[in-house]
């Protein structure tokens, strides 16, 4: 039963995620959609759901989650942001969107893989921090929001890639215009950059712990 609540839970933050990445889309002025881009993460730090960027800095700063959980997240998510999409893709916003996704989607899977692995660990960081300040500042929810809209629109604005978004954006560019091969590697190297990104986070957050005790 406790697989199959964060499996759903998974699920649900891919759908969360994908709230925010259709606003982003949506909203043509860059920083304002970057900014909205955060409901996304929002719902889940308030709902605190499988998301895998949360999921893998908490799994080395509290050990509160452990490999299992990184793959339930993950695949949670994909599910999640697929569902949403191929929903997405059958209403009247799909032609709305068309070109935007078709910009953002064919951008990321052009680049390179050792930019899109280390644009994956730029943007990890950003969000791992703003998991660990959910953490030491859980007491008070409005220091936690301040630092995941400054942390989450920030990287949005710089254009970090955040994998479950690219999951989203994938899928919705699939679903409108084909799927294509070089969309693999392009969320493989997104992949192992929010991995080695959130892991590195919460390490230095559990040697800071130390230390201070």
């Amino acid at each position: 039963m406790t697989i199959q609540k964060n499996f759903l839970s998974g699920i649900m933050s891919g759908i969360y995620i994908s709230l925010g990445a259709t606003l982003y889309l949506y909203i043509e002025n860059h920083i304002i959609g970057a900014m909205f881009f955060t409901l996304g993460i929002f719902l889940v730090s308030s709902f605190y759901n499988y998301l895998f960027t949360r999921v893998v800095p908490l799994s080395t700063a509290t050990k509160e989650y452990n490999a299992i959980d990184i793959a339930i997240a993950y695949v949670g998510n994909f599910i999640g942001t697929f569902v949403y999409a191929f929903l997405l893709s059958n209403t009247r916003l799909a032609n709305k969107l068309k070109h935007t996704i078709d910009i953002v989607a064919t951008s990321k899977m052009k680049d390179s893989f050792l930019s899109l692995i280390i644009m994956g660990i730029f943007c990890a960081v950003m969000v791992g921090y703003g998991v660990l300040a959910s953490v030491k500042y859980k007491d008070n929810k409005i220091v936690v929001l301040t630092f995941y809209f400054i942390l989450v629109a920030g990287f949005v604005i710089l254009g970090f890639d955040h994998i479950v978004a690219n999951f989203f954006y994938y899928s919705f560019y699939s679903l409108l215009f084909g799927f294509k091969l070089a969309i693999l590697p392009a969320a493989l190297a997104v992949t192992i950059g929010n991995l080695i990104g959130g892991l590195l986070i919460g390490y230095l957050y559990q040697i800071e712990q130390k230390i201070n005790n």
